[in-house]
């Protein structure tokens, strides 16, 4: 199986399978807006790992 098929496979479980839950996410959002002191100025780069489910919980912050 080629690299492209194996994560087209697991990409509807990926989430599931880590470590990483939606409410994790949200506390570690929380955790590092008030780490860097952010403001709504504030930016913060996502390097596309993964699907990106740590980083909707900022995004919905602003």
């Amino acid at each position: 199986m080629s690299k492209t098929n194996y994560y087209n496979a697991i990409a509807q479980i990926y989430d599931q399978s880590r470590w990483m839950t939606e409410s994790v996410a949200e506390d570690v959002a929380d955790f590092i807006l008030k780490l860097v002191n952010a403001t709504p100025r504030t930016s913060f780069l996502e390097p596309g790992v993964g699907t990106g489910l740590n980083i909707l919980p900022l995004v919905k912050r602003g």
